[in-house]
């Protein structure tokens, strides 16, 4: 009897430690919706439930972001999956008299295996006696680059006011694929006002300045059997509407930094702080206020800021400070914060590589009033002769040096920078500092000519843009000489080439406006990659359509 007892003991354990058998053919087969109930398509809906059943056991995958339904409903319907089906309970919502509702799934509905999605699947119902059967297609770009856009909502409005995108939901509303295509379908006959929206807060409206927006130049209409095709736009990041700041930060000892929403071109600085050392400048993109003050001893202070606008604004900041009479210390002085060449921080070990052509460029930690040139000498790293250099302030940023001379190619070199050899707006100099950097090749850089093969208008703008996606030069038609515009001294690598309308002159591309029904200014070429060869002439022929 205990024989038998151990026997049993010992097949009940093998039966379980079975597992599944391993190996054999992936399965890429997607599920596949056998049965609805009701059946897809229905009309004079009125059930409050929808069961969807697959021929294999399913899982609903991210749900929120991957389904959409158009129109949107209020409440959102609760998704959930048990077994082979999927439900939709809508309890609760009020859907609209003689309306065709389409639930999208994306790619929610995945098999429980090996996640295949049950892409494409649309469950479709009408509230009315018919099946509405109209659609609208086409592709979103960014406007400042033609690069396609993805999950942006794509919206239709029955009512054609240009601020319901700012206050009411759209009627029927679709999203872009990886693509920028989209495709809003089961539309009845009507006319439609269309924006494009990227969503930032999922609440179907244009309330966040982060949010990238579209507007085609009209309405829509839908009619008959005529459904309306390639309906491409753009869509762009809309400058801030109203002017005011962002944020106010004492950023460094000495300098107070002041942020605005949008560019302004003018301002008033009035506060008890300011002597006449002290500096306020706006940077180079206009929205940001720099203001260098001299008085570092005291705790706070309270500015009144006036920009363009007129508004007045006042800010009560705390400051960094200083004890007094420590201003000269070692750690207060003026030193080099950055190589803007490469961008990088450097010390006294530092190796940076400095183009023959555009020389040395330092950025000190503030801006200098004096530099002593005969405290400054460059030195071959070998040989230690001297190099015959020039050294001036940039006429618009004074924390910038330029070091121009007569480089020689591949060659190490050392910067010495005696002591008092720079002095700032506070009056403090330098230690002694020593820099090694080297200089490129000629042969790092090749030449850039564009063949046109039509003249470009009066008003277009030709921007060469590099890898970072940063403009490093602006062209004008008038520098297109016989057919040819000539870049020289590039350095090898990838460019991308736009050229745009400057319909306002200003010489730079402008993004759009909702309020003012302003599209951004329209790019009609954009190539993406401009593929400079160093050491070569290179020759792109550009054939604007």
């Amino acid at each position: 009897m205990r024989c038998l007892f151990i026997l049993l003991l010992f097949l009940i354990s093998a039966c379980a430690l079975q597992t599944p058998p391993t190996g054999g053919p992936v399965d890429k087969t997607a599920p596949v919706m056998i049965n609805a109930t009701p059946p897809n398509k229905t009309v004079l809906f009125t059930s409050d439930r929808v069961e969807l059943t697959f021929d294999e056991y399913i899982l609903l995958e991210d749900a929120f972001n991957e389904i959409v339904i158009s129109p949107p409903m209020d409440p959102t319907p609760k998704f959930t999956h048990r077994g082979k089906k999927v439900i939709v309970d809508l309890k609760g919502i009020a859907l609209q008299e003689k309306t065709t509702y389409s639930i999208f799934f994306g790619n929610s509905i995945v098999d429980f295996r090996a996640s295949n999605p049950a892409s494409n699947l649309n469950y479709v119902f009408s509230t009315g006696s018919h099946i509405d059967s109209l659609s609208v297609s086409g592709t979103l770009t960014l406007a400042k680059n033609k690069e396609v856009v993805s999950d942006v909502l794509v919206m239709l409005y029955d009512k054609l006011e240009d601020s319901v995108i700012l206050n009411q939901k759209p009627f029927y509303f679709s999203k872009t694929n990886e693509s920028g295509q989209y495709k809003i379908e089961n539309i009845r006959q009507g006319t439609y006002r269309v924006f494009a929206l990227k969503d930032g807060n999922r609440n179907y409206k244009y309330d966040l300045e982060t949010e990238l927006l579209g507007f085609p130049d009209s309405d829509i209409i839908l009619q008959g059997d005529s459904n309306i095709e390639n309906f491409d736009f753009n869509v762009f990041l809309q400058e801030p509407s109203k002017l005011y700041i962002k944020s106010v930060r004492n950023t460094q000892l000495g300098l107070i930094q002041i942020i605005y929403s949008k560019g302004i071109r003018t301002f008033n600085l009035n506060t008890a702080l300011y002597t006449e050392k002290d500096k306020a400048v706006i940077n180079r993109s206009r929205d940001t206020i720099n203001y260098w003050y001299s008085d570092v001893y005291k705790d706070n202070a309270e500015l009144v800021l006036i920009p363009d606008n007129g508004n007045s604004d006042t800010i009560n900041i705390s400051l960094e400070r200083i004890d007094n009479d420590s201003l000269g210390s070692k750690k207060n002085q003026v030193t080099i914060a950055q190589d803007v060449n490469s961008k990088s921080k450097i010390g006294k070990k530092s190796k940076q590589n400095v183009s023959i052509y555009k020389g040395l460029i330092l950025k000190l930690i503030r801006p200098l009033v004096n530099v002593d040139p005969g405290k400054i000498k460059i030195v071959e790293d070998s040989s230690r002769l001297e190099l015959k250099a020039t050294i001036t302030m940039h006429p618009n940023d004074k924390r910038k040096l330029i070091i121009q001379g007569d480089w020689k190619e591949n060659m190490q070199y050392e910067f010495i920078a005696a002591p008092m050899a720079f002095t700032d707006y506070l009056g403090t100099g330098n230690s002694k500092i020593i820099l090694k950097f080297k200089t490129d090749n000629s042969e790092d850089y090749g030449t850039l000519n564009l063949l046109f093969k039509d003249p470009l208008s009066e008003n277009a703008v030709i921007d060469l843009i590099n890898s970072r996606g940063a403009e490093i030069n602006s062209f004008a038609p008038a520098n297109i000489k016989g057919g040819i515009l000539n870049i020289g001294k590039l350095k090898g690598g990838v460019y991308k080439l736009r050229i745009f309308t400057d319909s306002n002159g200003n010489g730079k591309w402008d993004s759009g406006n909702l309020q003012g029904k302003i599209q951004a200014e329209e790019v009609f070429y954009y190539l993406k990659n401009l593929s400079v060869r160093a050491n070569w002439d290179n020759e792109f022929e550009i054939e604007i359509k």
